[in-house]
């Protein structure tokens, strides 16, 4: 009997600034395809791994990669978001040069799939990825599964009639036709009751119930991406409320594009709520406002639904023409202060950048969401202009133009200046007495969760031997010192533009303790050495923010300085100091590692 194929899948974690749990990067999409090719025939050719959820989301691009190899998989699943796509095929990239560099290996076969993967996406013109997956997954998985089974080499003609595909083939890109045939989702038990989700790493259950949409955003691929509307049955449901009871999970999210279309919705919170009684799961999940009313907001409130996203986007009739949308503003203010005087957090979704929509019309829609009492849980967004969307196949009659890159942002449009998108938030943090940026305040370490199995604080003594752990988290804290001289500075460089060059997804915050003056150009002449200043996705997520559209934000520089030592420091030094950099001062070596 021949071996088993090993399928490992990857799923790479939102980016952040600092270092907090991670709860939310549950590979929802893997865990899927995982339930479903488990029922099905070919389970005894494939052994199906998720990737270490430790690994996945705190690991730098060295570790994982280091550690995906270690498990030598014949095929790596990519699940591909805006905030990882770039990250994951980078990742791709080193998975193959790897395994090319081995004596007699092949390597891996490269899948990938999610909101990513649409035809007119020209990011994905990558020779990494051996094959794209677009739309449902678990039709096209389980052929391209199949059709490799007595392949001893991986073949490009292995896709040819795989529909629901895309390849490079012959230096082509080659799309094929779409699957039409809609999963039932009835057929597969879900993940959680085949007990595939290991309990002690999440906190929260995601659960997808419903498959398509019946509306059409134009800013918004979903619709197009499923076909046509399928539920999962009530009993199936409330087996899973019963489950996140069971486990004591604390919240569970309703993955659905709107909870509220279900035709046995009434019935269903109904049972929910005798599973529920006590509220002890919070539920939330995203649903049309207009279409509640005061009976349904008890119905939910009864279940224990905590929170629920309601979208809104503007208030403006016209520009909800052009975004394809329709929705009757007093009933939606119903529906929404329905279920806020039920305990019910209301999200409130506005988007700055709109077509029909100006900074004025912008500054209305905020208005009226506060003055309504709406602005509790106001989220405010940026246009993107997604791939496989309306917006994106008619940016250029609509002359929007925007960023290539994720998270595709609008850069300016014939009603929105650039200069007016960064006003829009600069005036809503005004406004509304709040603030976009992350909050860096919630930085934990994860030192007691990783066991020390990665290393996130870097300390380099310019009289020490420099020695680099073999694991890391890909958010490291560099401290370096005690600095006498700007050579001092310099010391370990070319070790650490090693680290960088090999882990350019990381984010950096270096501390560099000052013990003496140095000239300031030596520092200014550190900063672009140490790593590459190039964009990443949180750069450009948190552009919007700034009047620099080039900010980089994934690496910090900060001094620190002991009060001790204050008197080695003139005041016109320190002055020109604080000018460039962020400086703390810290009492003594505790104090430093406090800090960090």
């Amino acid at each position: 009997m021949k071996p088993k194929k090993k399928l490992v899948f990857v799923q790479l974690p939102i980016p952040r600034l600092a270092i907090t749990r991670e709860d939310h990067n549950l590979p929802v999409a893997a865990l899927v395809l995982q339930a479903y090719l488990q029922e099905q025939p070919i389970a005894k050719h494939v052994d199906i791994q998720l990737l270490d959820p430790d690994l996945q989301n705190y690991g730098s691009d060295e570790t994982i990669l280091r550690e995906i190899l270690k498990l030598a998989p014949d095929v790596v699943g990519l699940s591909l978001y805006c905030w990882n796509v770039e990250r994951s095929l980078y990742l791709a990239e080193q998975i193959k040069r790897a395994s090319s560099s081995a004596a007699g290996a092949s390597g891996p076969l490269l899948v990938a799939g999610g909101p990513e993967v649409t035809p007119d996406n020209n990011l994905l013109g990558h020779t990494a990825i051996d094959v794209y997956v677009y739309g449902e997954g678990e039709y096209p998985v389980k052929l391209l599964l199949e059709a490799s089974i007595n392949q001893k080499e991986w073949a490009e003609k292995m896709f040819d009639n795989i529909p629901g595909t895309m390849f490079v083939q012959n230096s082509v890109w080659r799309v094929n036709p779409p699957q039409r045939q809609a999963v039932d989702l009835n057929q597969t038990t879900p993940a959680y009751l085949k007990n595939l989700v290991p309990r002690a790493n999440w906190n929260e259950m995601f659960v997808e119930t419903m498959r398509g949409c019946p509306f059409a955003c134009r800013f918004c691929y979903y619709n197009k991406n499923c076909g046509g509307l399928r539920y999962l049955d009530c009993e199936t449901v409330l087996q899973l409320v019963r489950y996140a009871r069971d486990q004591q999970y604390r919240e569970l999210f309703l993955l659905d594009p709107c909870f509220n279309l279900r035709p046995d919705l009434e019935m269903l919170l109904g049972h929910i709520a005798l599973i529920n009684a006590d509220r002890q799961v919070k539920i939330a999940t995203e649903l049309r406002a207009d279409m509640i009313d005061d009976h349904l907001a008890q119905l939910l409130a009864d279940a224990g639904f905590s929170e629920v996203e309601v979208g809104l986007q503007s208030i403006h009739t016209e520009t909800m023409q052009q975004i394809g949308r329709r929705h009757n503003l007093d009933q939606f203010l119903r529906g929404c202060h329905a279920m806020l005087v039920r305990g019910i957090a209301t999200k409130v979704d506005l988007i700055v950048g709109l077509p029909g929509d100006t900074l004025e019309k912008f500054k209305q829609s905020a208005r009226w969401v506060k003055r309504e009492g709406l602005a509790e849980d106001l989220q405010v967004f940026c246009l993107s202009v997604l791939p496989g969307t309306f917006f994106r196949a008619h940016a250029e009659e609509l002359g929007l133009r925007y960023s290539p890159l994720p998270p595709y942002y609008l850069l300016s449009a014939p009603d929105w200046p650039a200069e007016d998108i960064t006003t829009a938030f600069s005036w809503a943090e005004d406004y509304f007495g709040m603030s976009f940026e992350p909050d860096l305040e919630e930085e934990c370490t994860l030192q007691p969760v990783l066991d020390g199995r990665f290393q996130e604080i870097l300390q380099l003594d310019p009289s020490h031997p420099c020695q680099l752990p073999g694991a890391t988290t890909s958010i490291t804290k560099w401290v370096i010192g005690p600095i006498l001289k700007a050579d001092d500075l310099f010391t370990h460089l070319p070790v650490m533009q090693h680290y960088t060059k090999n882990n350019p997804y990381s984010i950096y915050h270096v501390y560099i303790e000052l013990q003496q003056e140095i000239p300031l150009d030596a520092l200014f002449d550190f900063y672009p050495a140490f790593t590459l200043l190039k964009q990443q996705f949180i750069d450009r997520d948190l552009s919007v923010l700034s009047v620099d559209a080039t900010a980089i934000f994934h690496y910090q520089i900060q001094i620190l300085l002991k009060t001790s030592m204050l008197s080695r420091f003139s005041q016109q030094y320190l002055a020109a100091l604080q000018q460039h950099f962020p400086v703390e001062m810290v009492g003594t070596n505790a104090e430093v590692k406090d800090e960090l």
